[in-house]
């Protein structure tokens, strides 16, 4: 009876020992409020056409940083791009908005959902909670940096779509962390 009792208290022990390494892991991409925006979506600019023309002027950003009505609204009206002309041919303006179609969601794990009616991707709800502790010397005033909207300046792999804490690097400043 009792090496029944010490062998049911080793599998609850060895239990409770993977669960509180699960948990309490270094990947903050097991974390769900740190990994809301890293994990948002893990397809990247991968189709060309919208690397090509999007990734001109900007990072070419992972489809799930809206939601599919606001990719529609911005894809609609690209002859004033948030004060740009960024109009493309219709056929590569089909392709581009089918990719972000099939890629662009809201994710569920997010505190704070996907607007679709807000379409810059830096007044999100699940962004300005992501940036709130940044000061504006390393961010807006940083010169390197000079716009949250200039991903790629603190996140190493922002092209990838991956926006994981551990791979942040803020130019003059160094790592940072939550």
């Amino acid at each position: 009876m009792k090496t029944h009792q010490f062998k049911q208290s080793l599998l609850l022990a060895a239990l409770l020992l993977i669960g509180i390494t699960t948990a309490y892991g270094d990947d903050d991409e097991h974390d769900s409020e740190k990994s809301s925006v890293a994990t948002l979506n893990r397809t990247a600019a991968s189709n060309a056409v919208y690397k090509e023309e999007c990734g001109s002027c900007h990072i070419a950003y992972p489809p799930g940083l809206l939601p599919t009505p606001a990719w529609s609204k911005i894809m609609a009206t690209l002859n004033s791009h948030f004060g740009d002309n960024a109009e493309v041919t219709p056929v590569k303006q089909r392709e581009i908005m089918q990719f972000l179609q099939r890629n662009s969601k809201t994710n569920r794990h997010l505190q704070q959902p996907l607007d679709a009616k807000q379409l810059r991707i830096t007044q999100q709800a699940a962004f300005l909670h992501h940036h709130r502790e940044i000061p504006s010397t390393l961010s807006t005033a940083n010169p390197a940096v000079k716009s949250f909207s200039n991903c790629a300046a603190c996140h190493q792999q922002a092209e990838l779509g991956s926006f994981a804490e551990r791979e942040i690097r803020i130019p003059g400043y160094g790592r940072w962390e939550d």
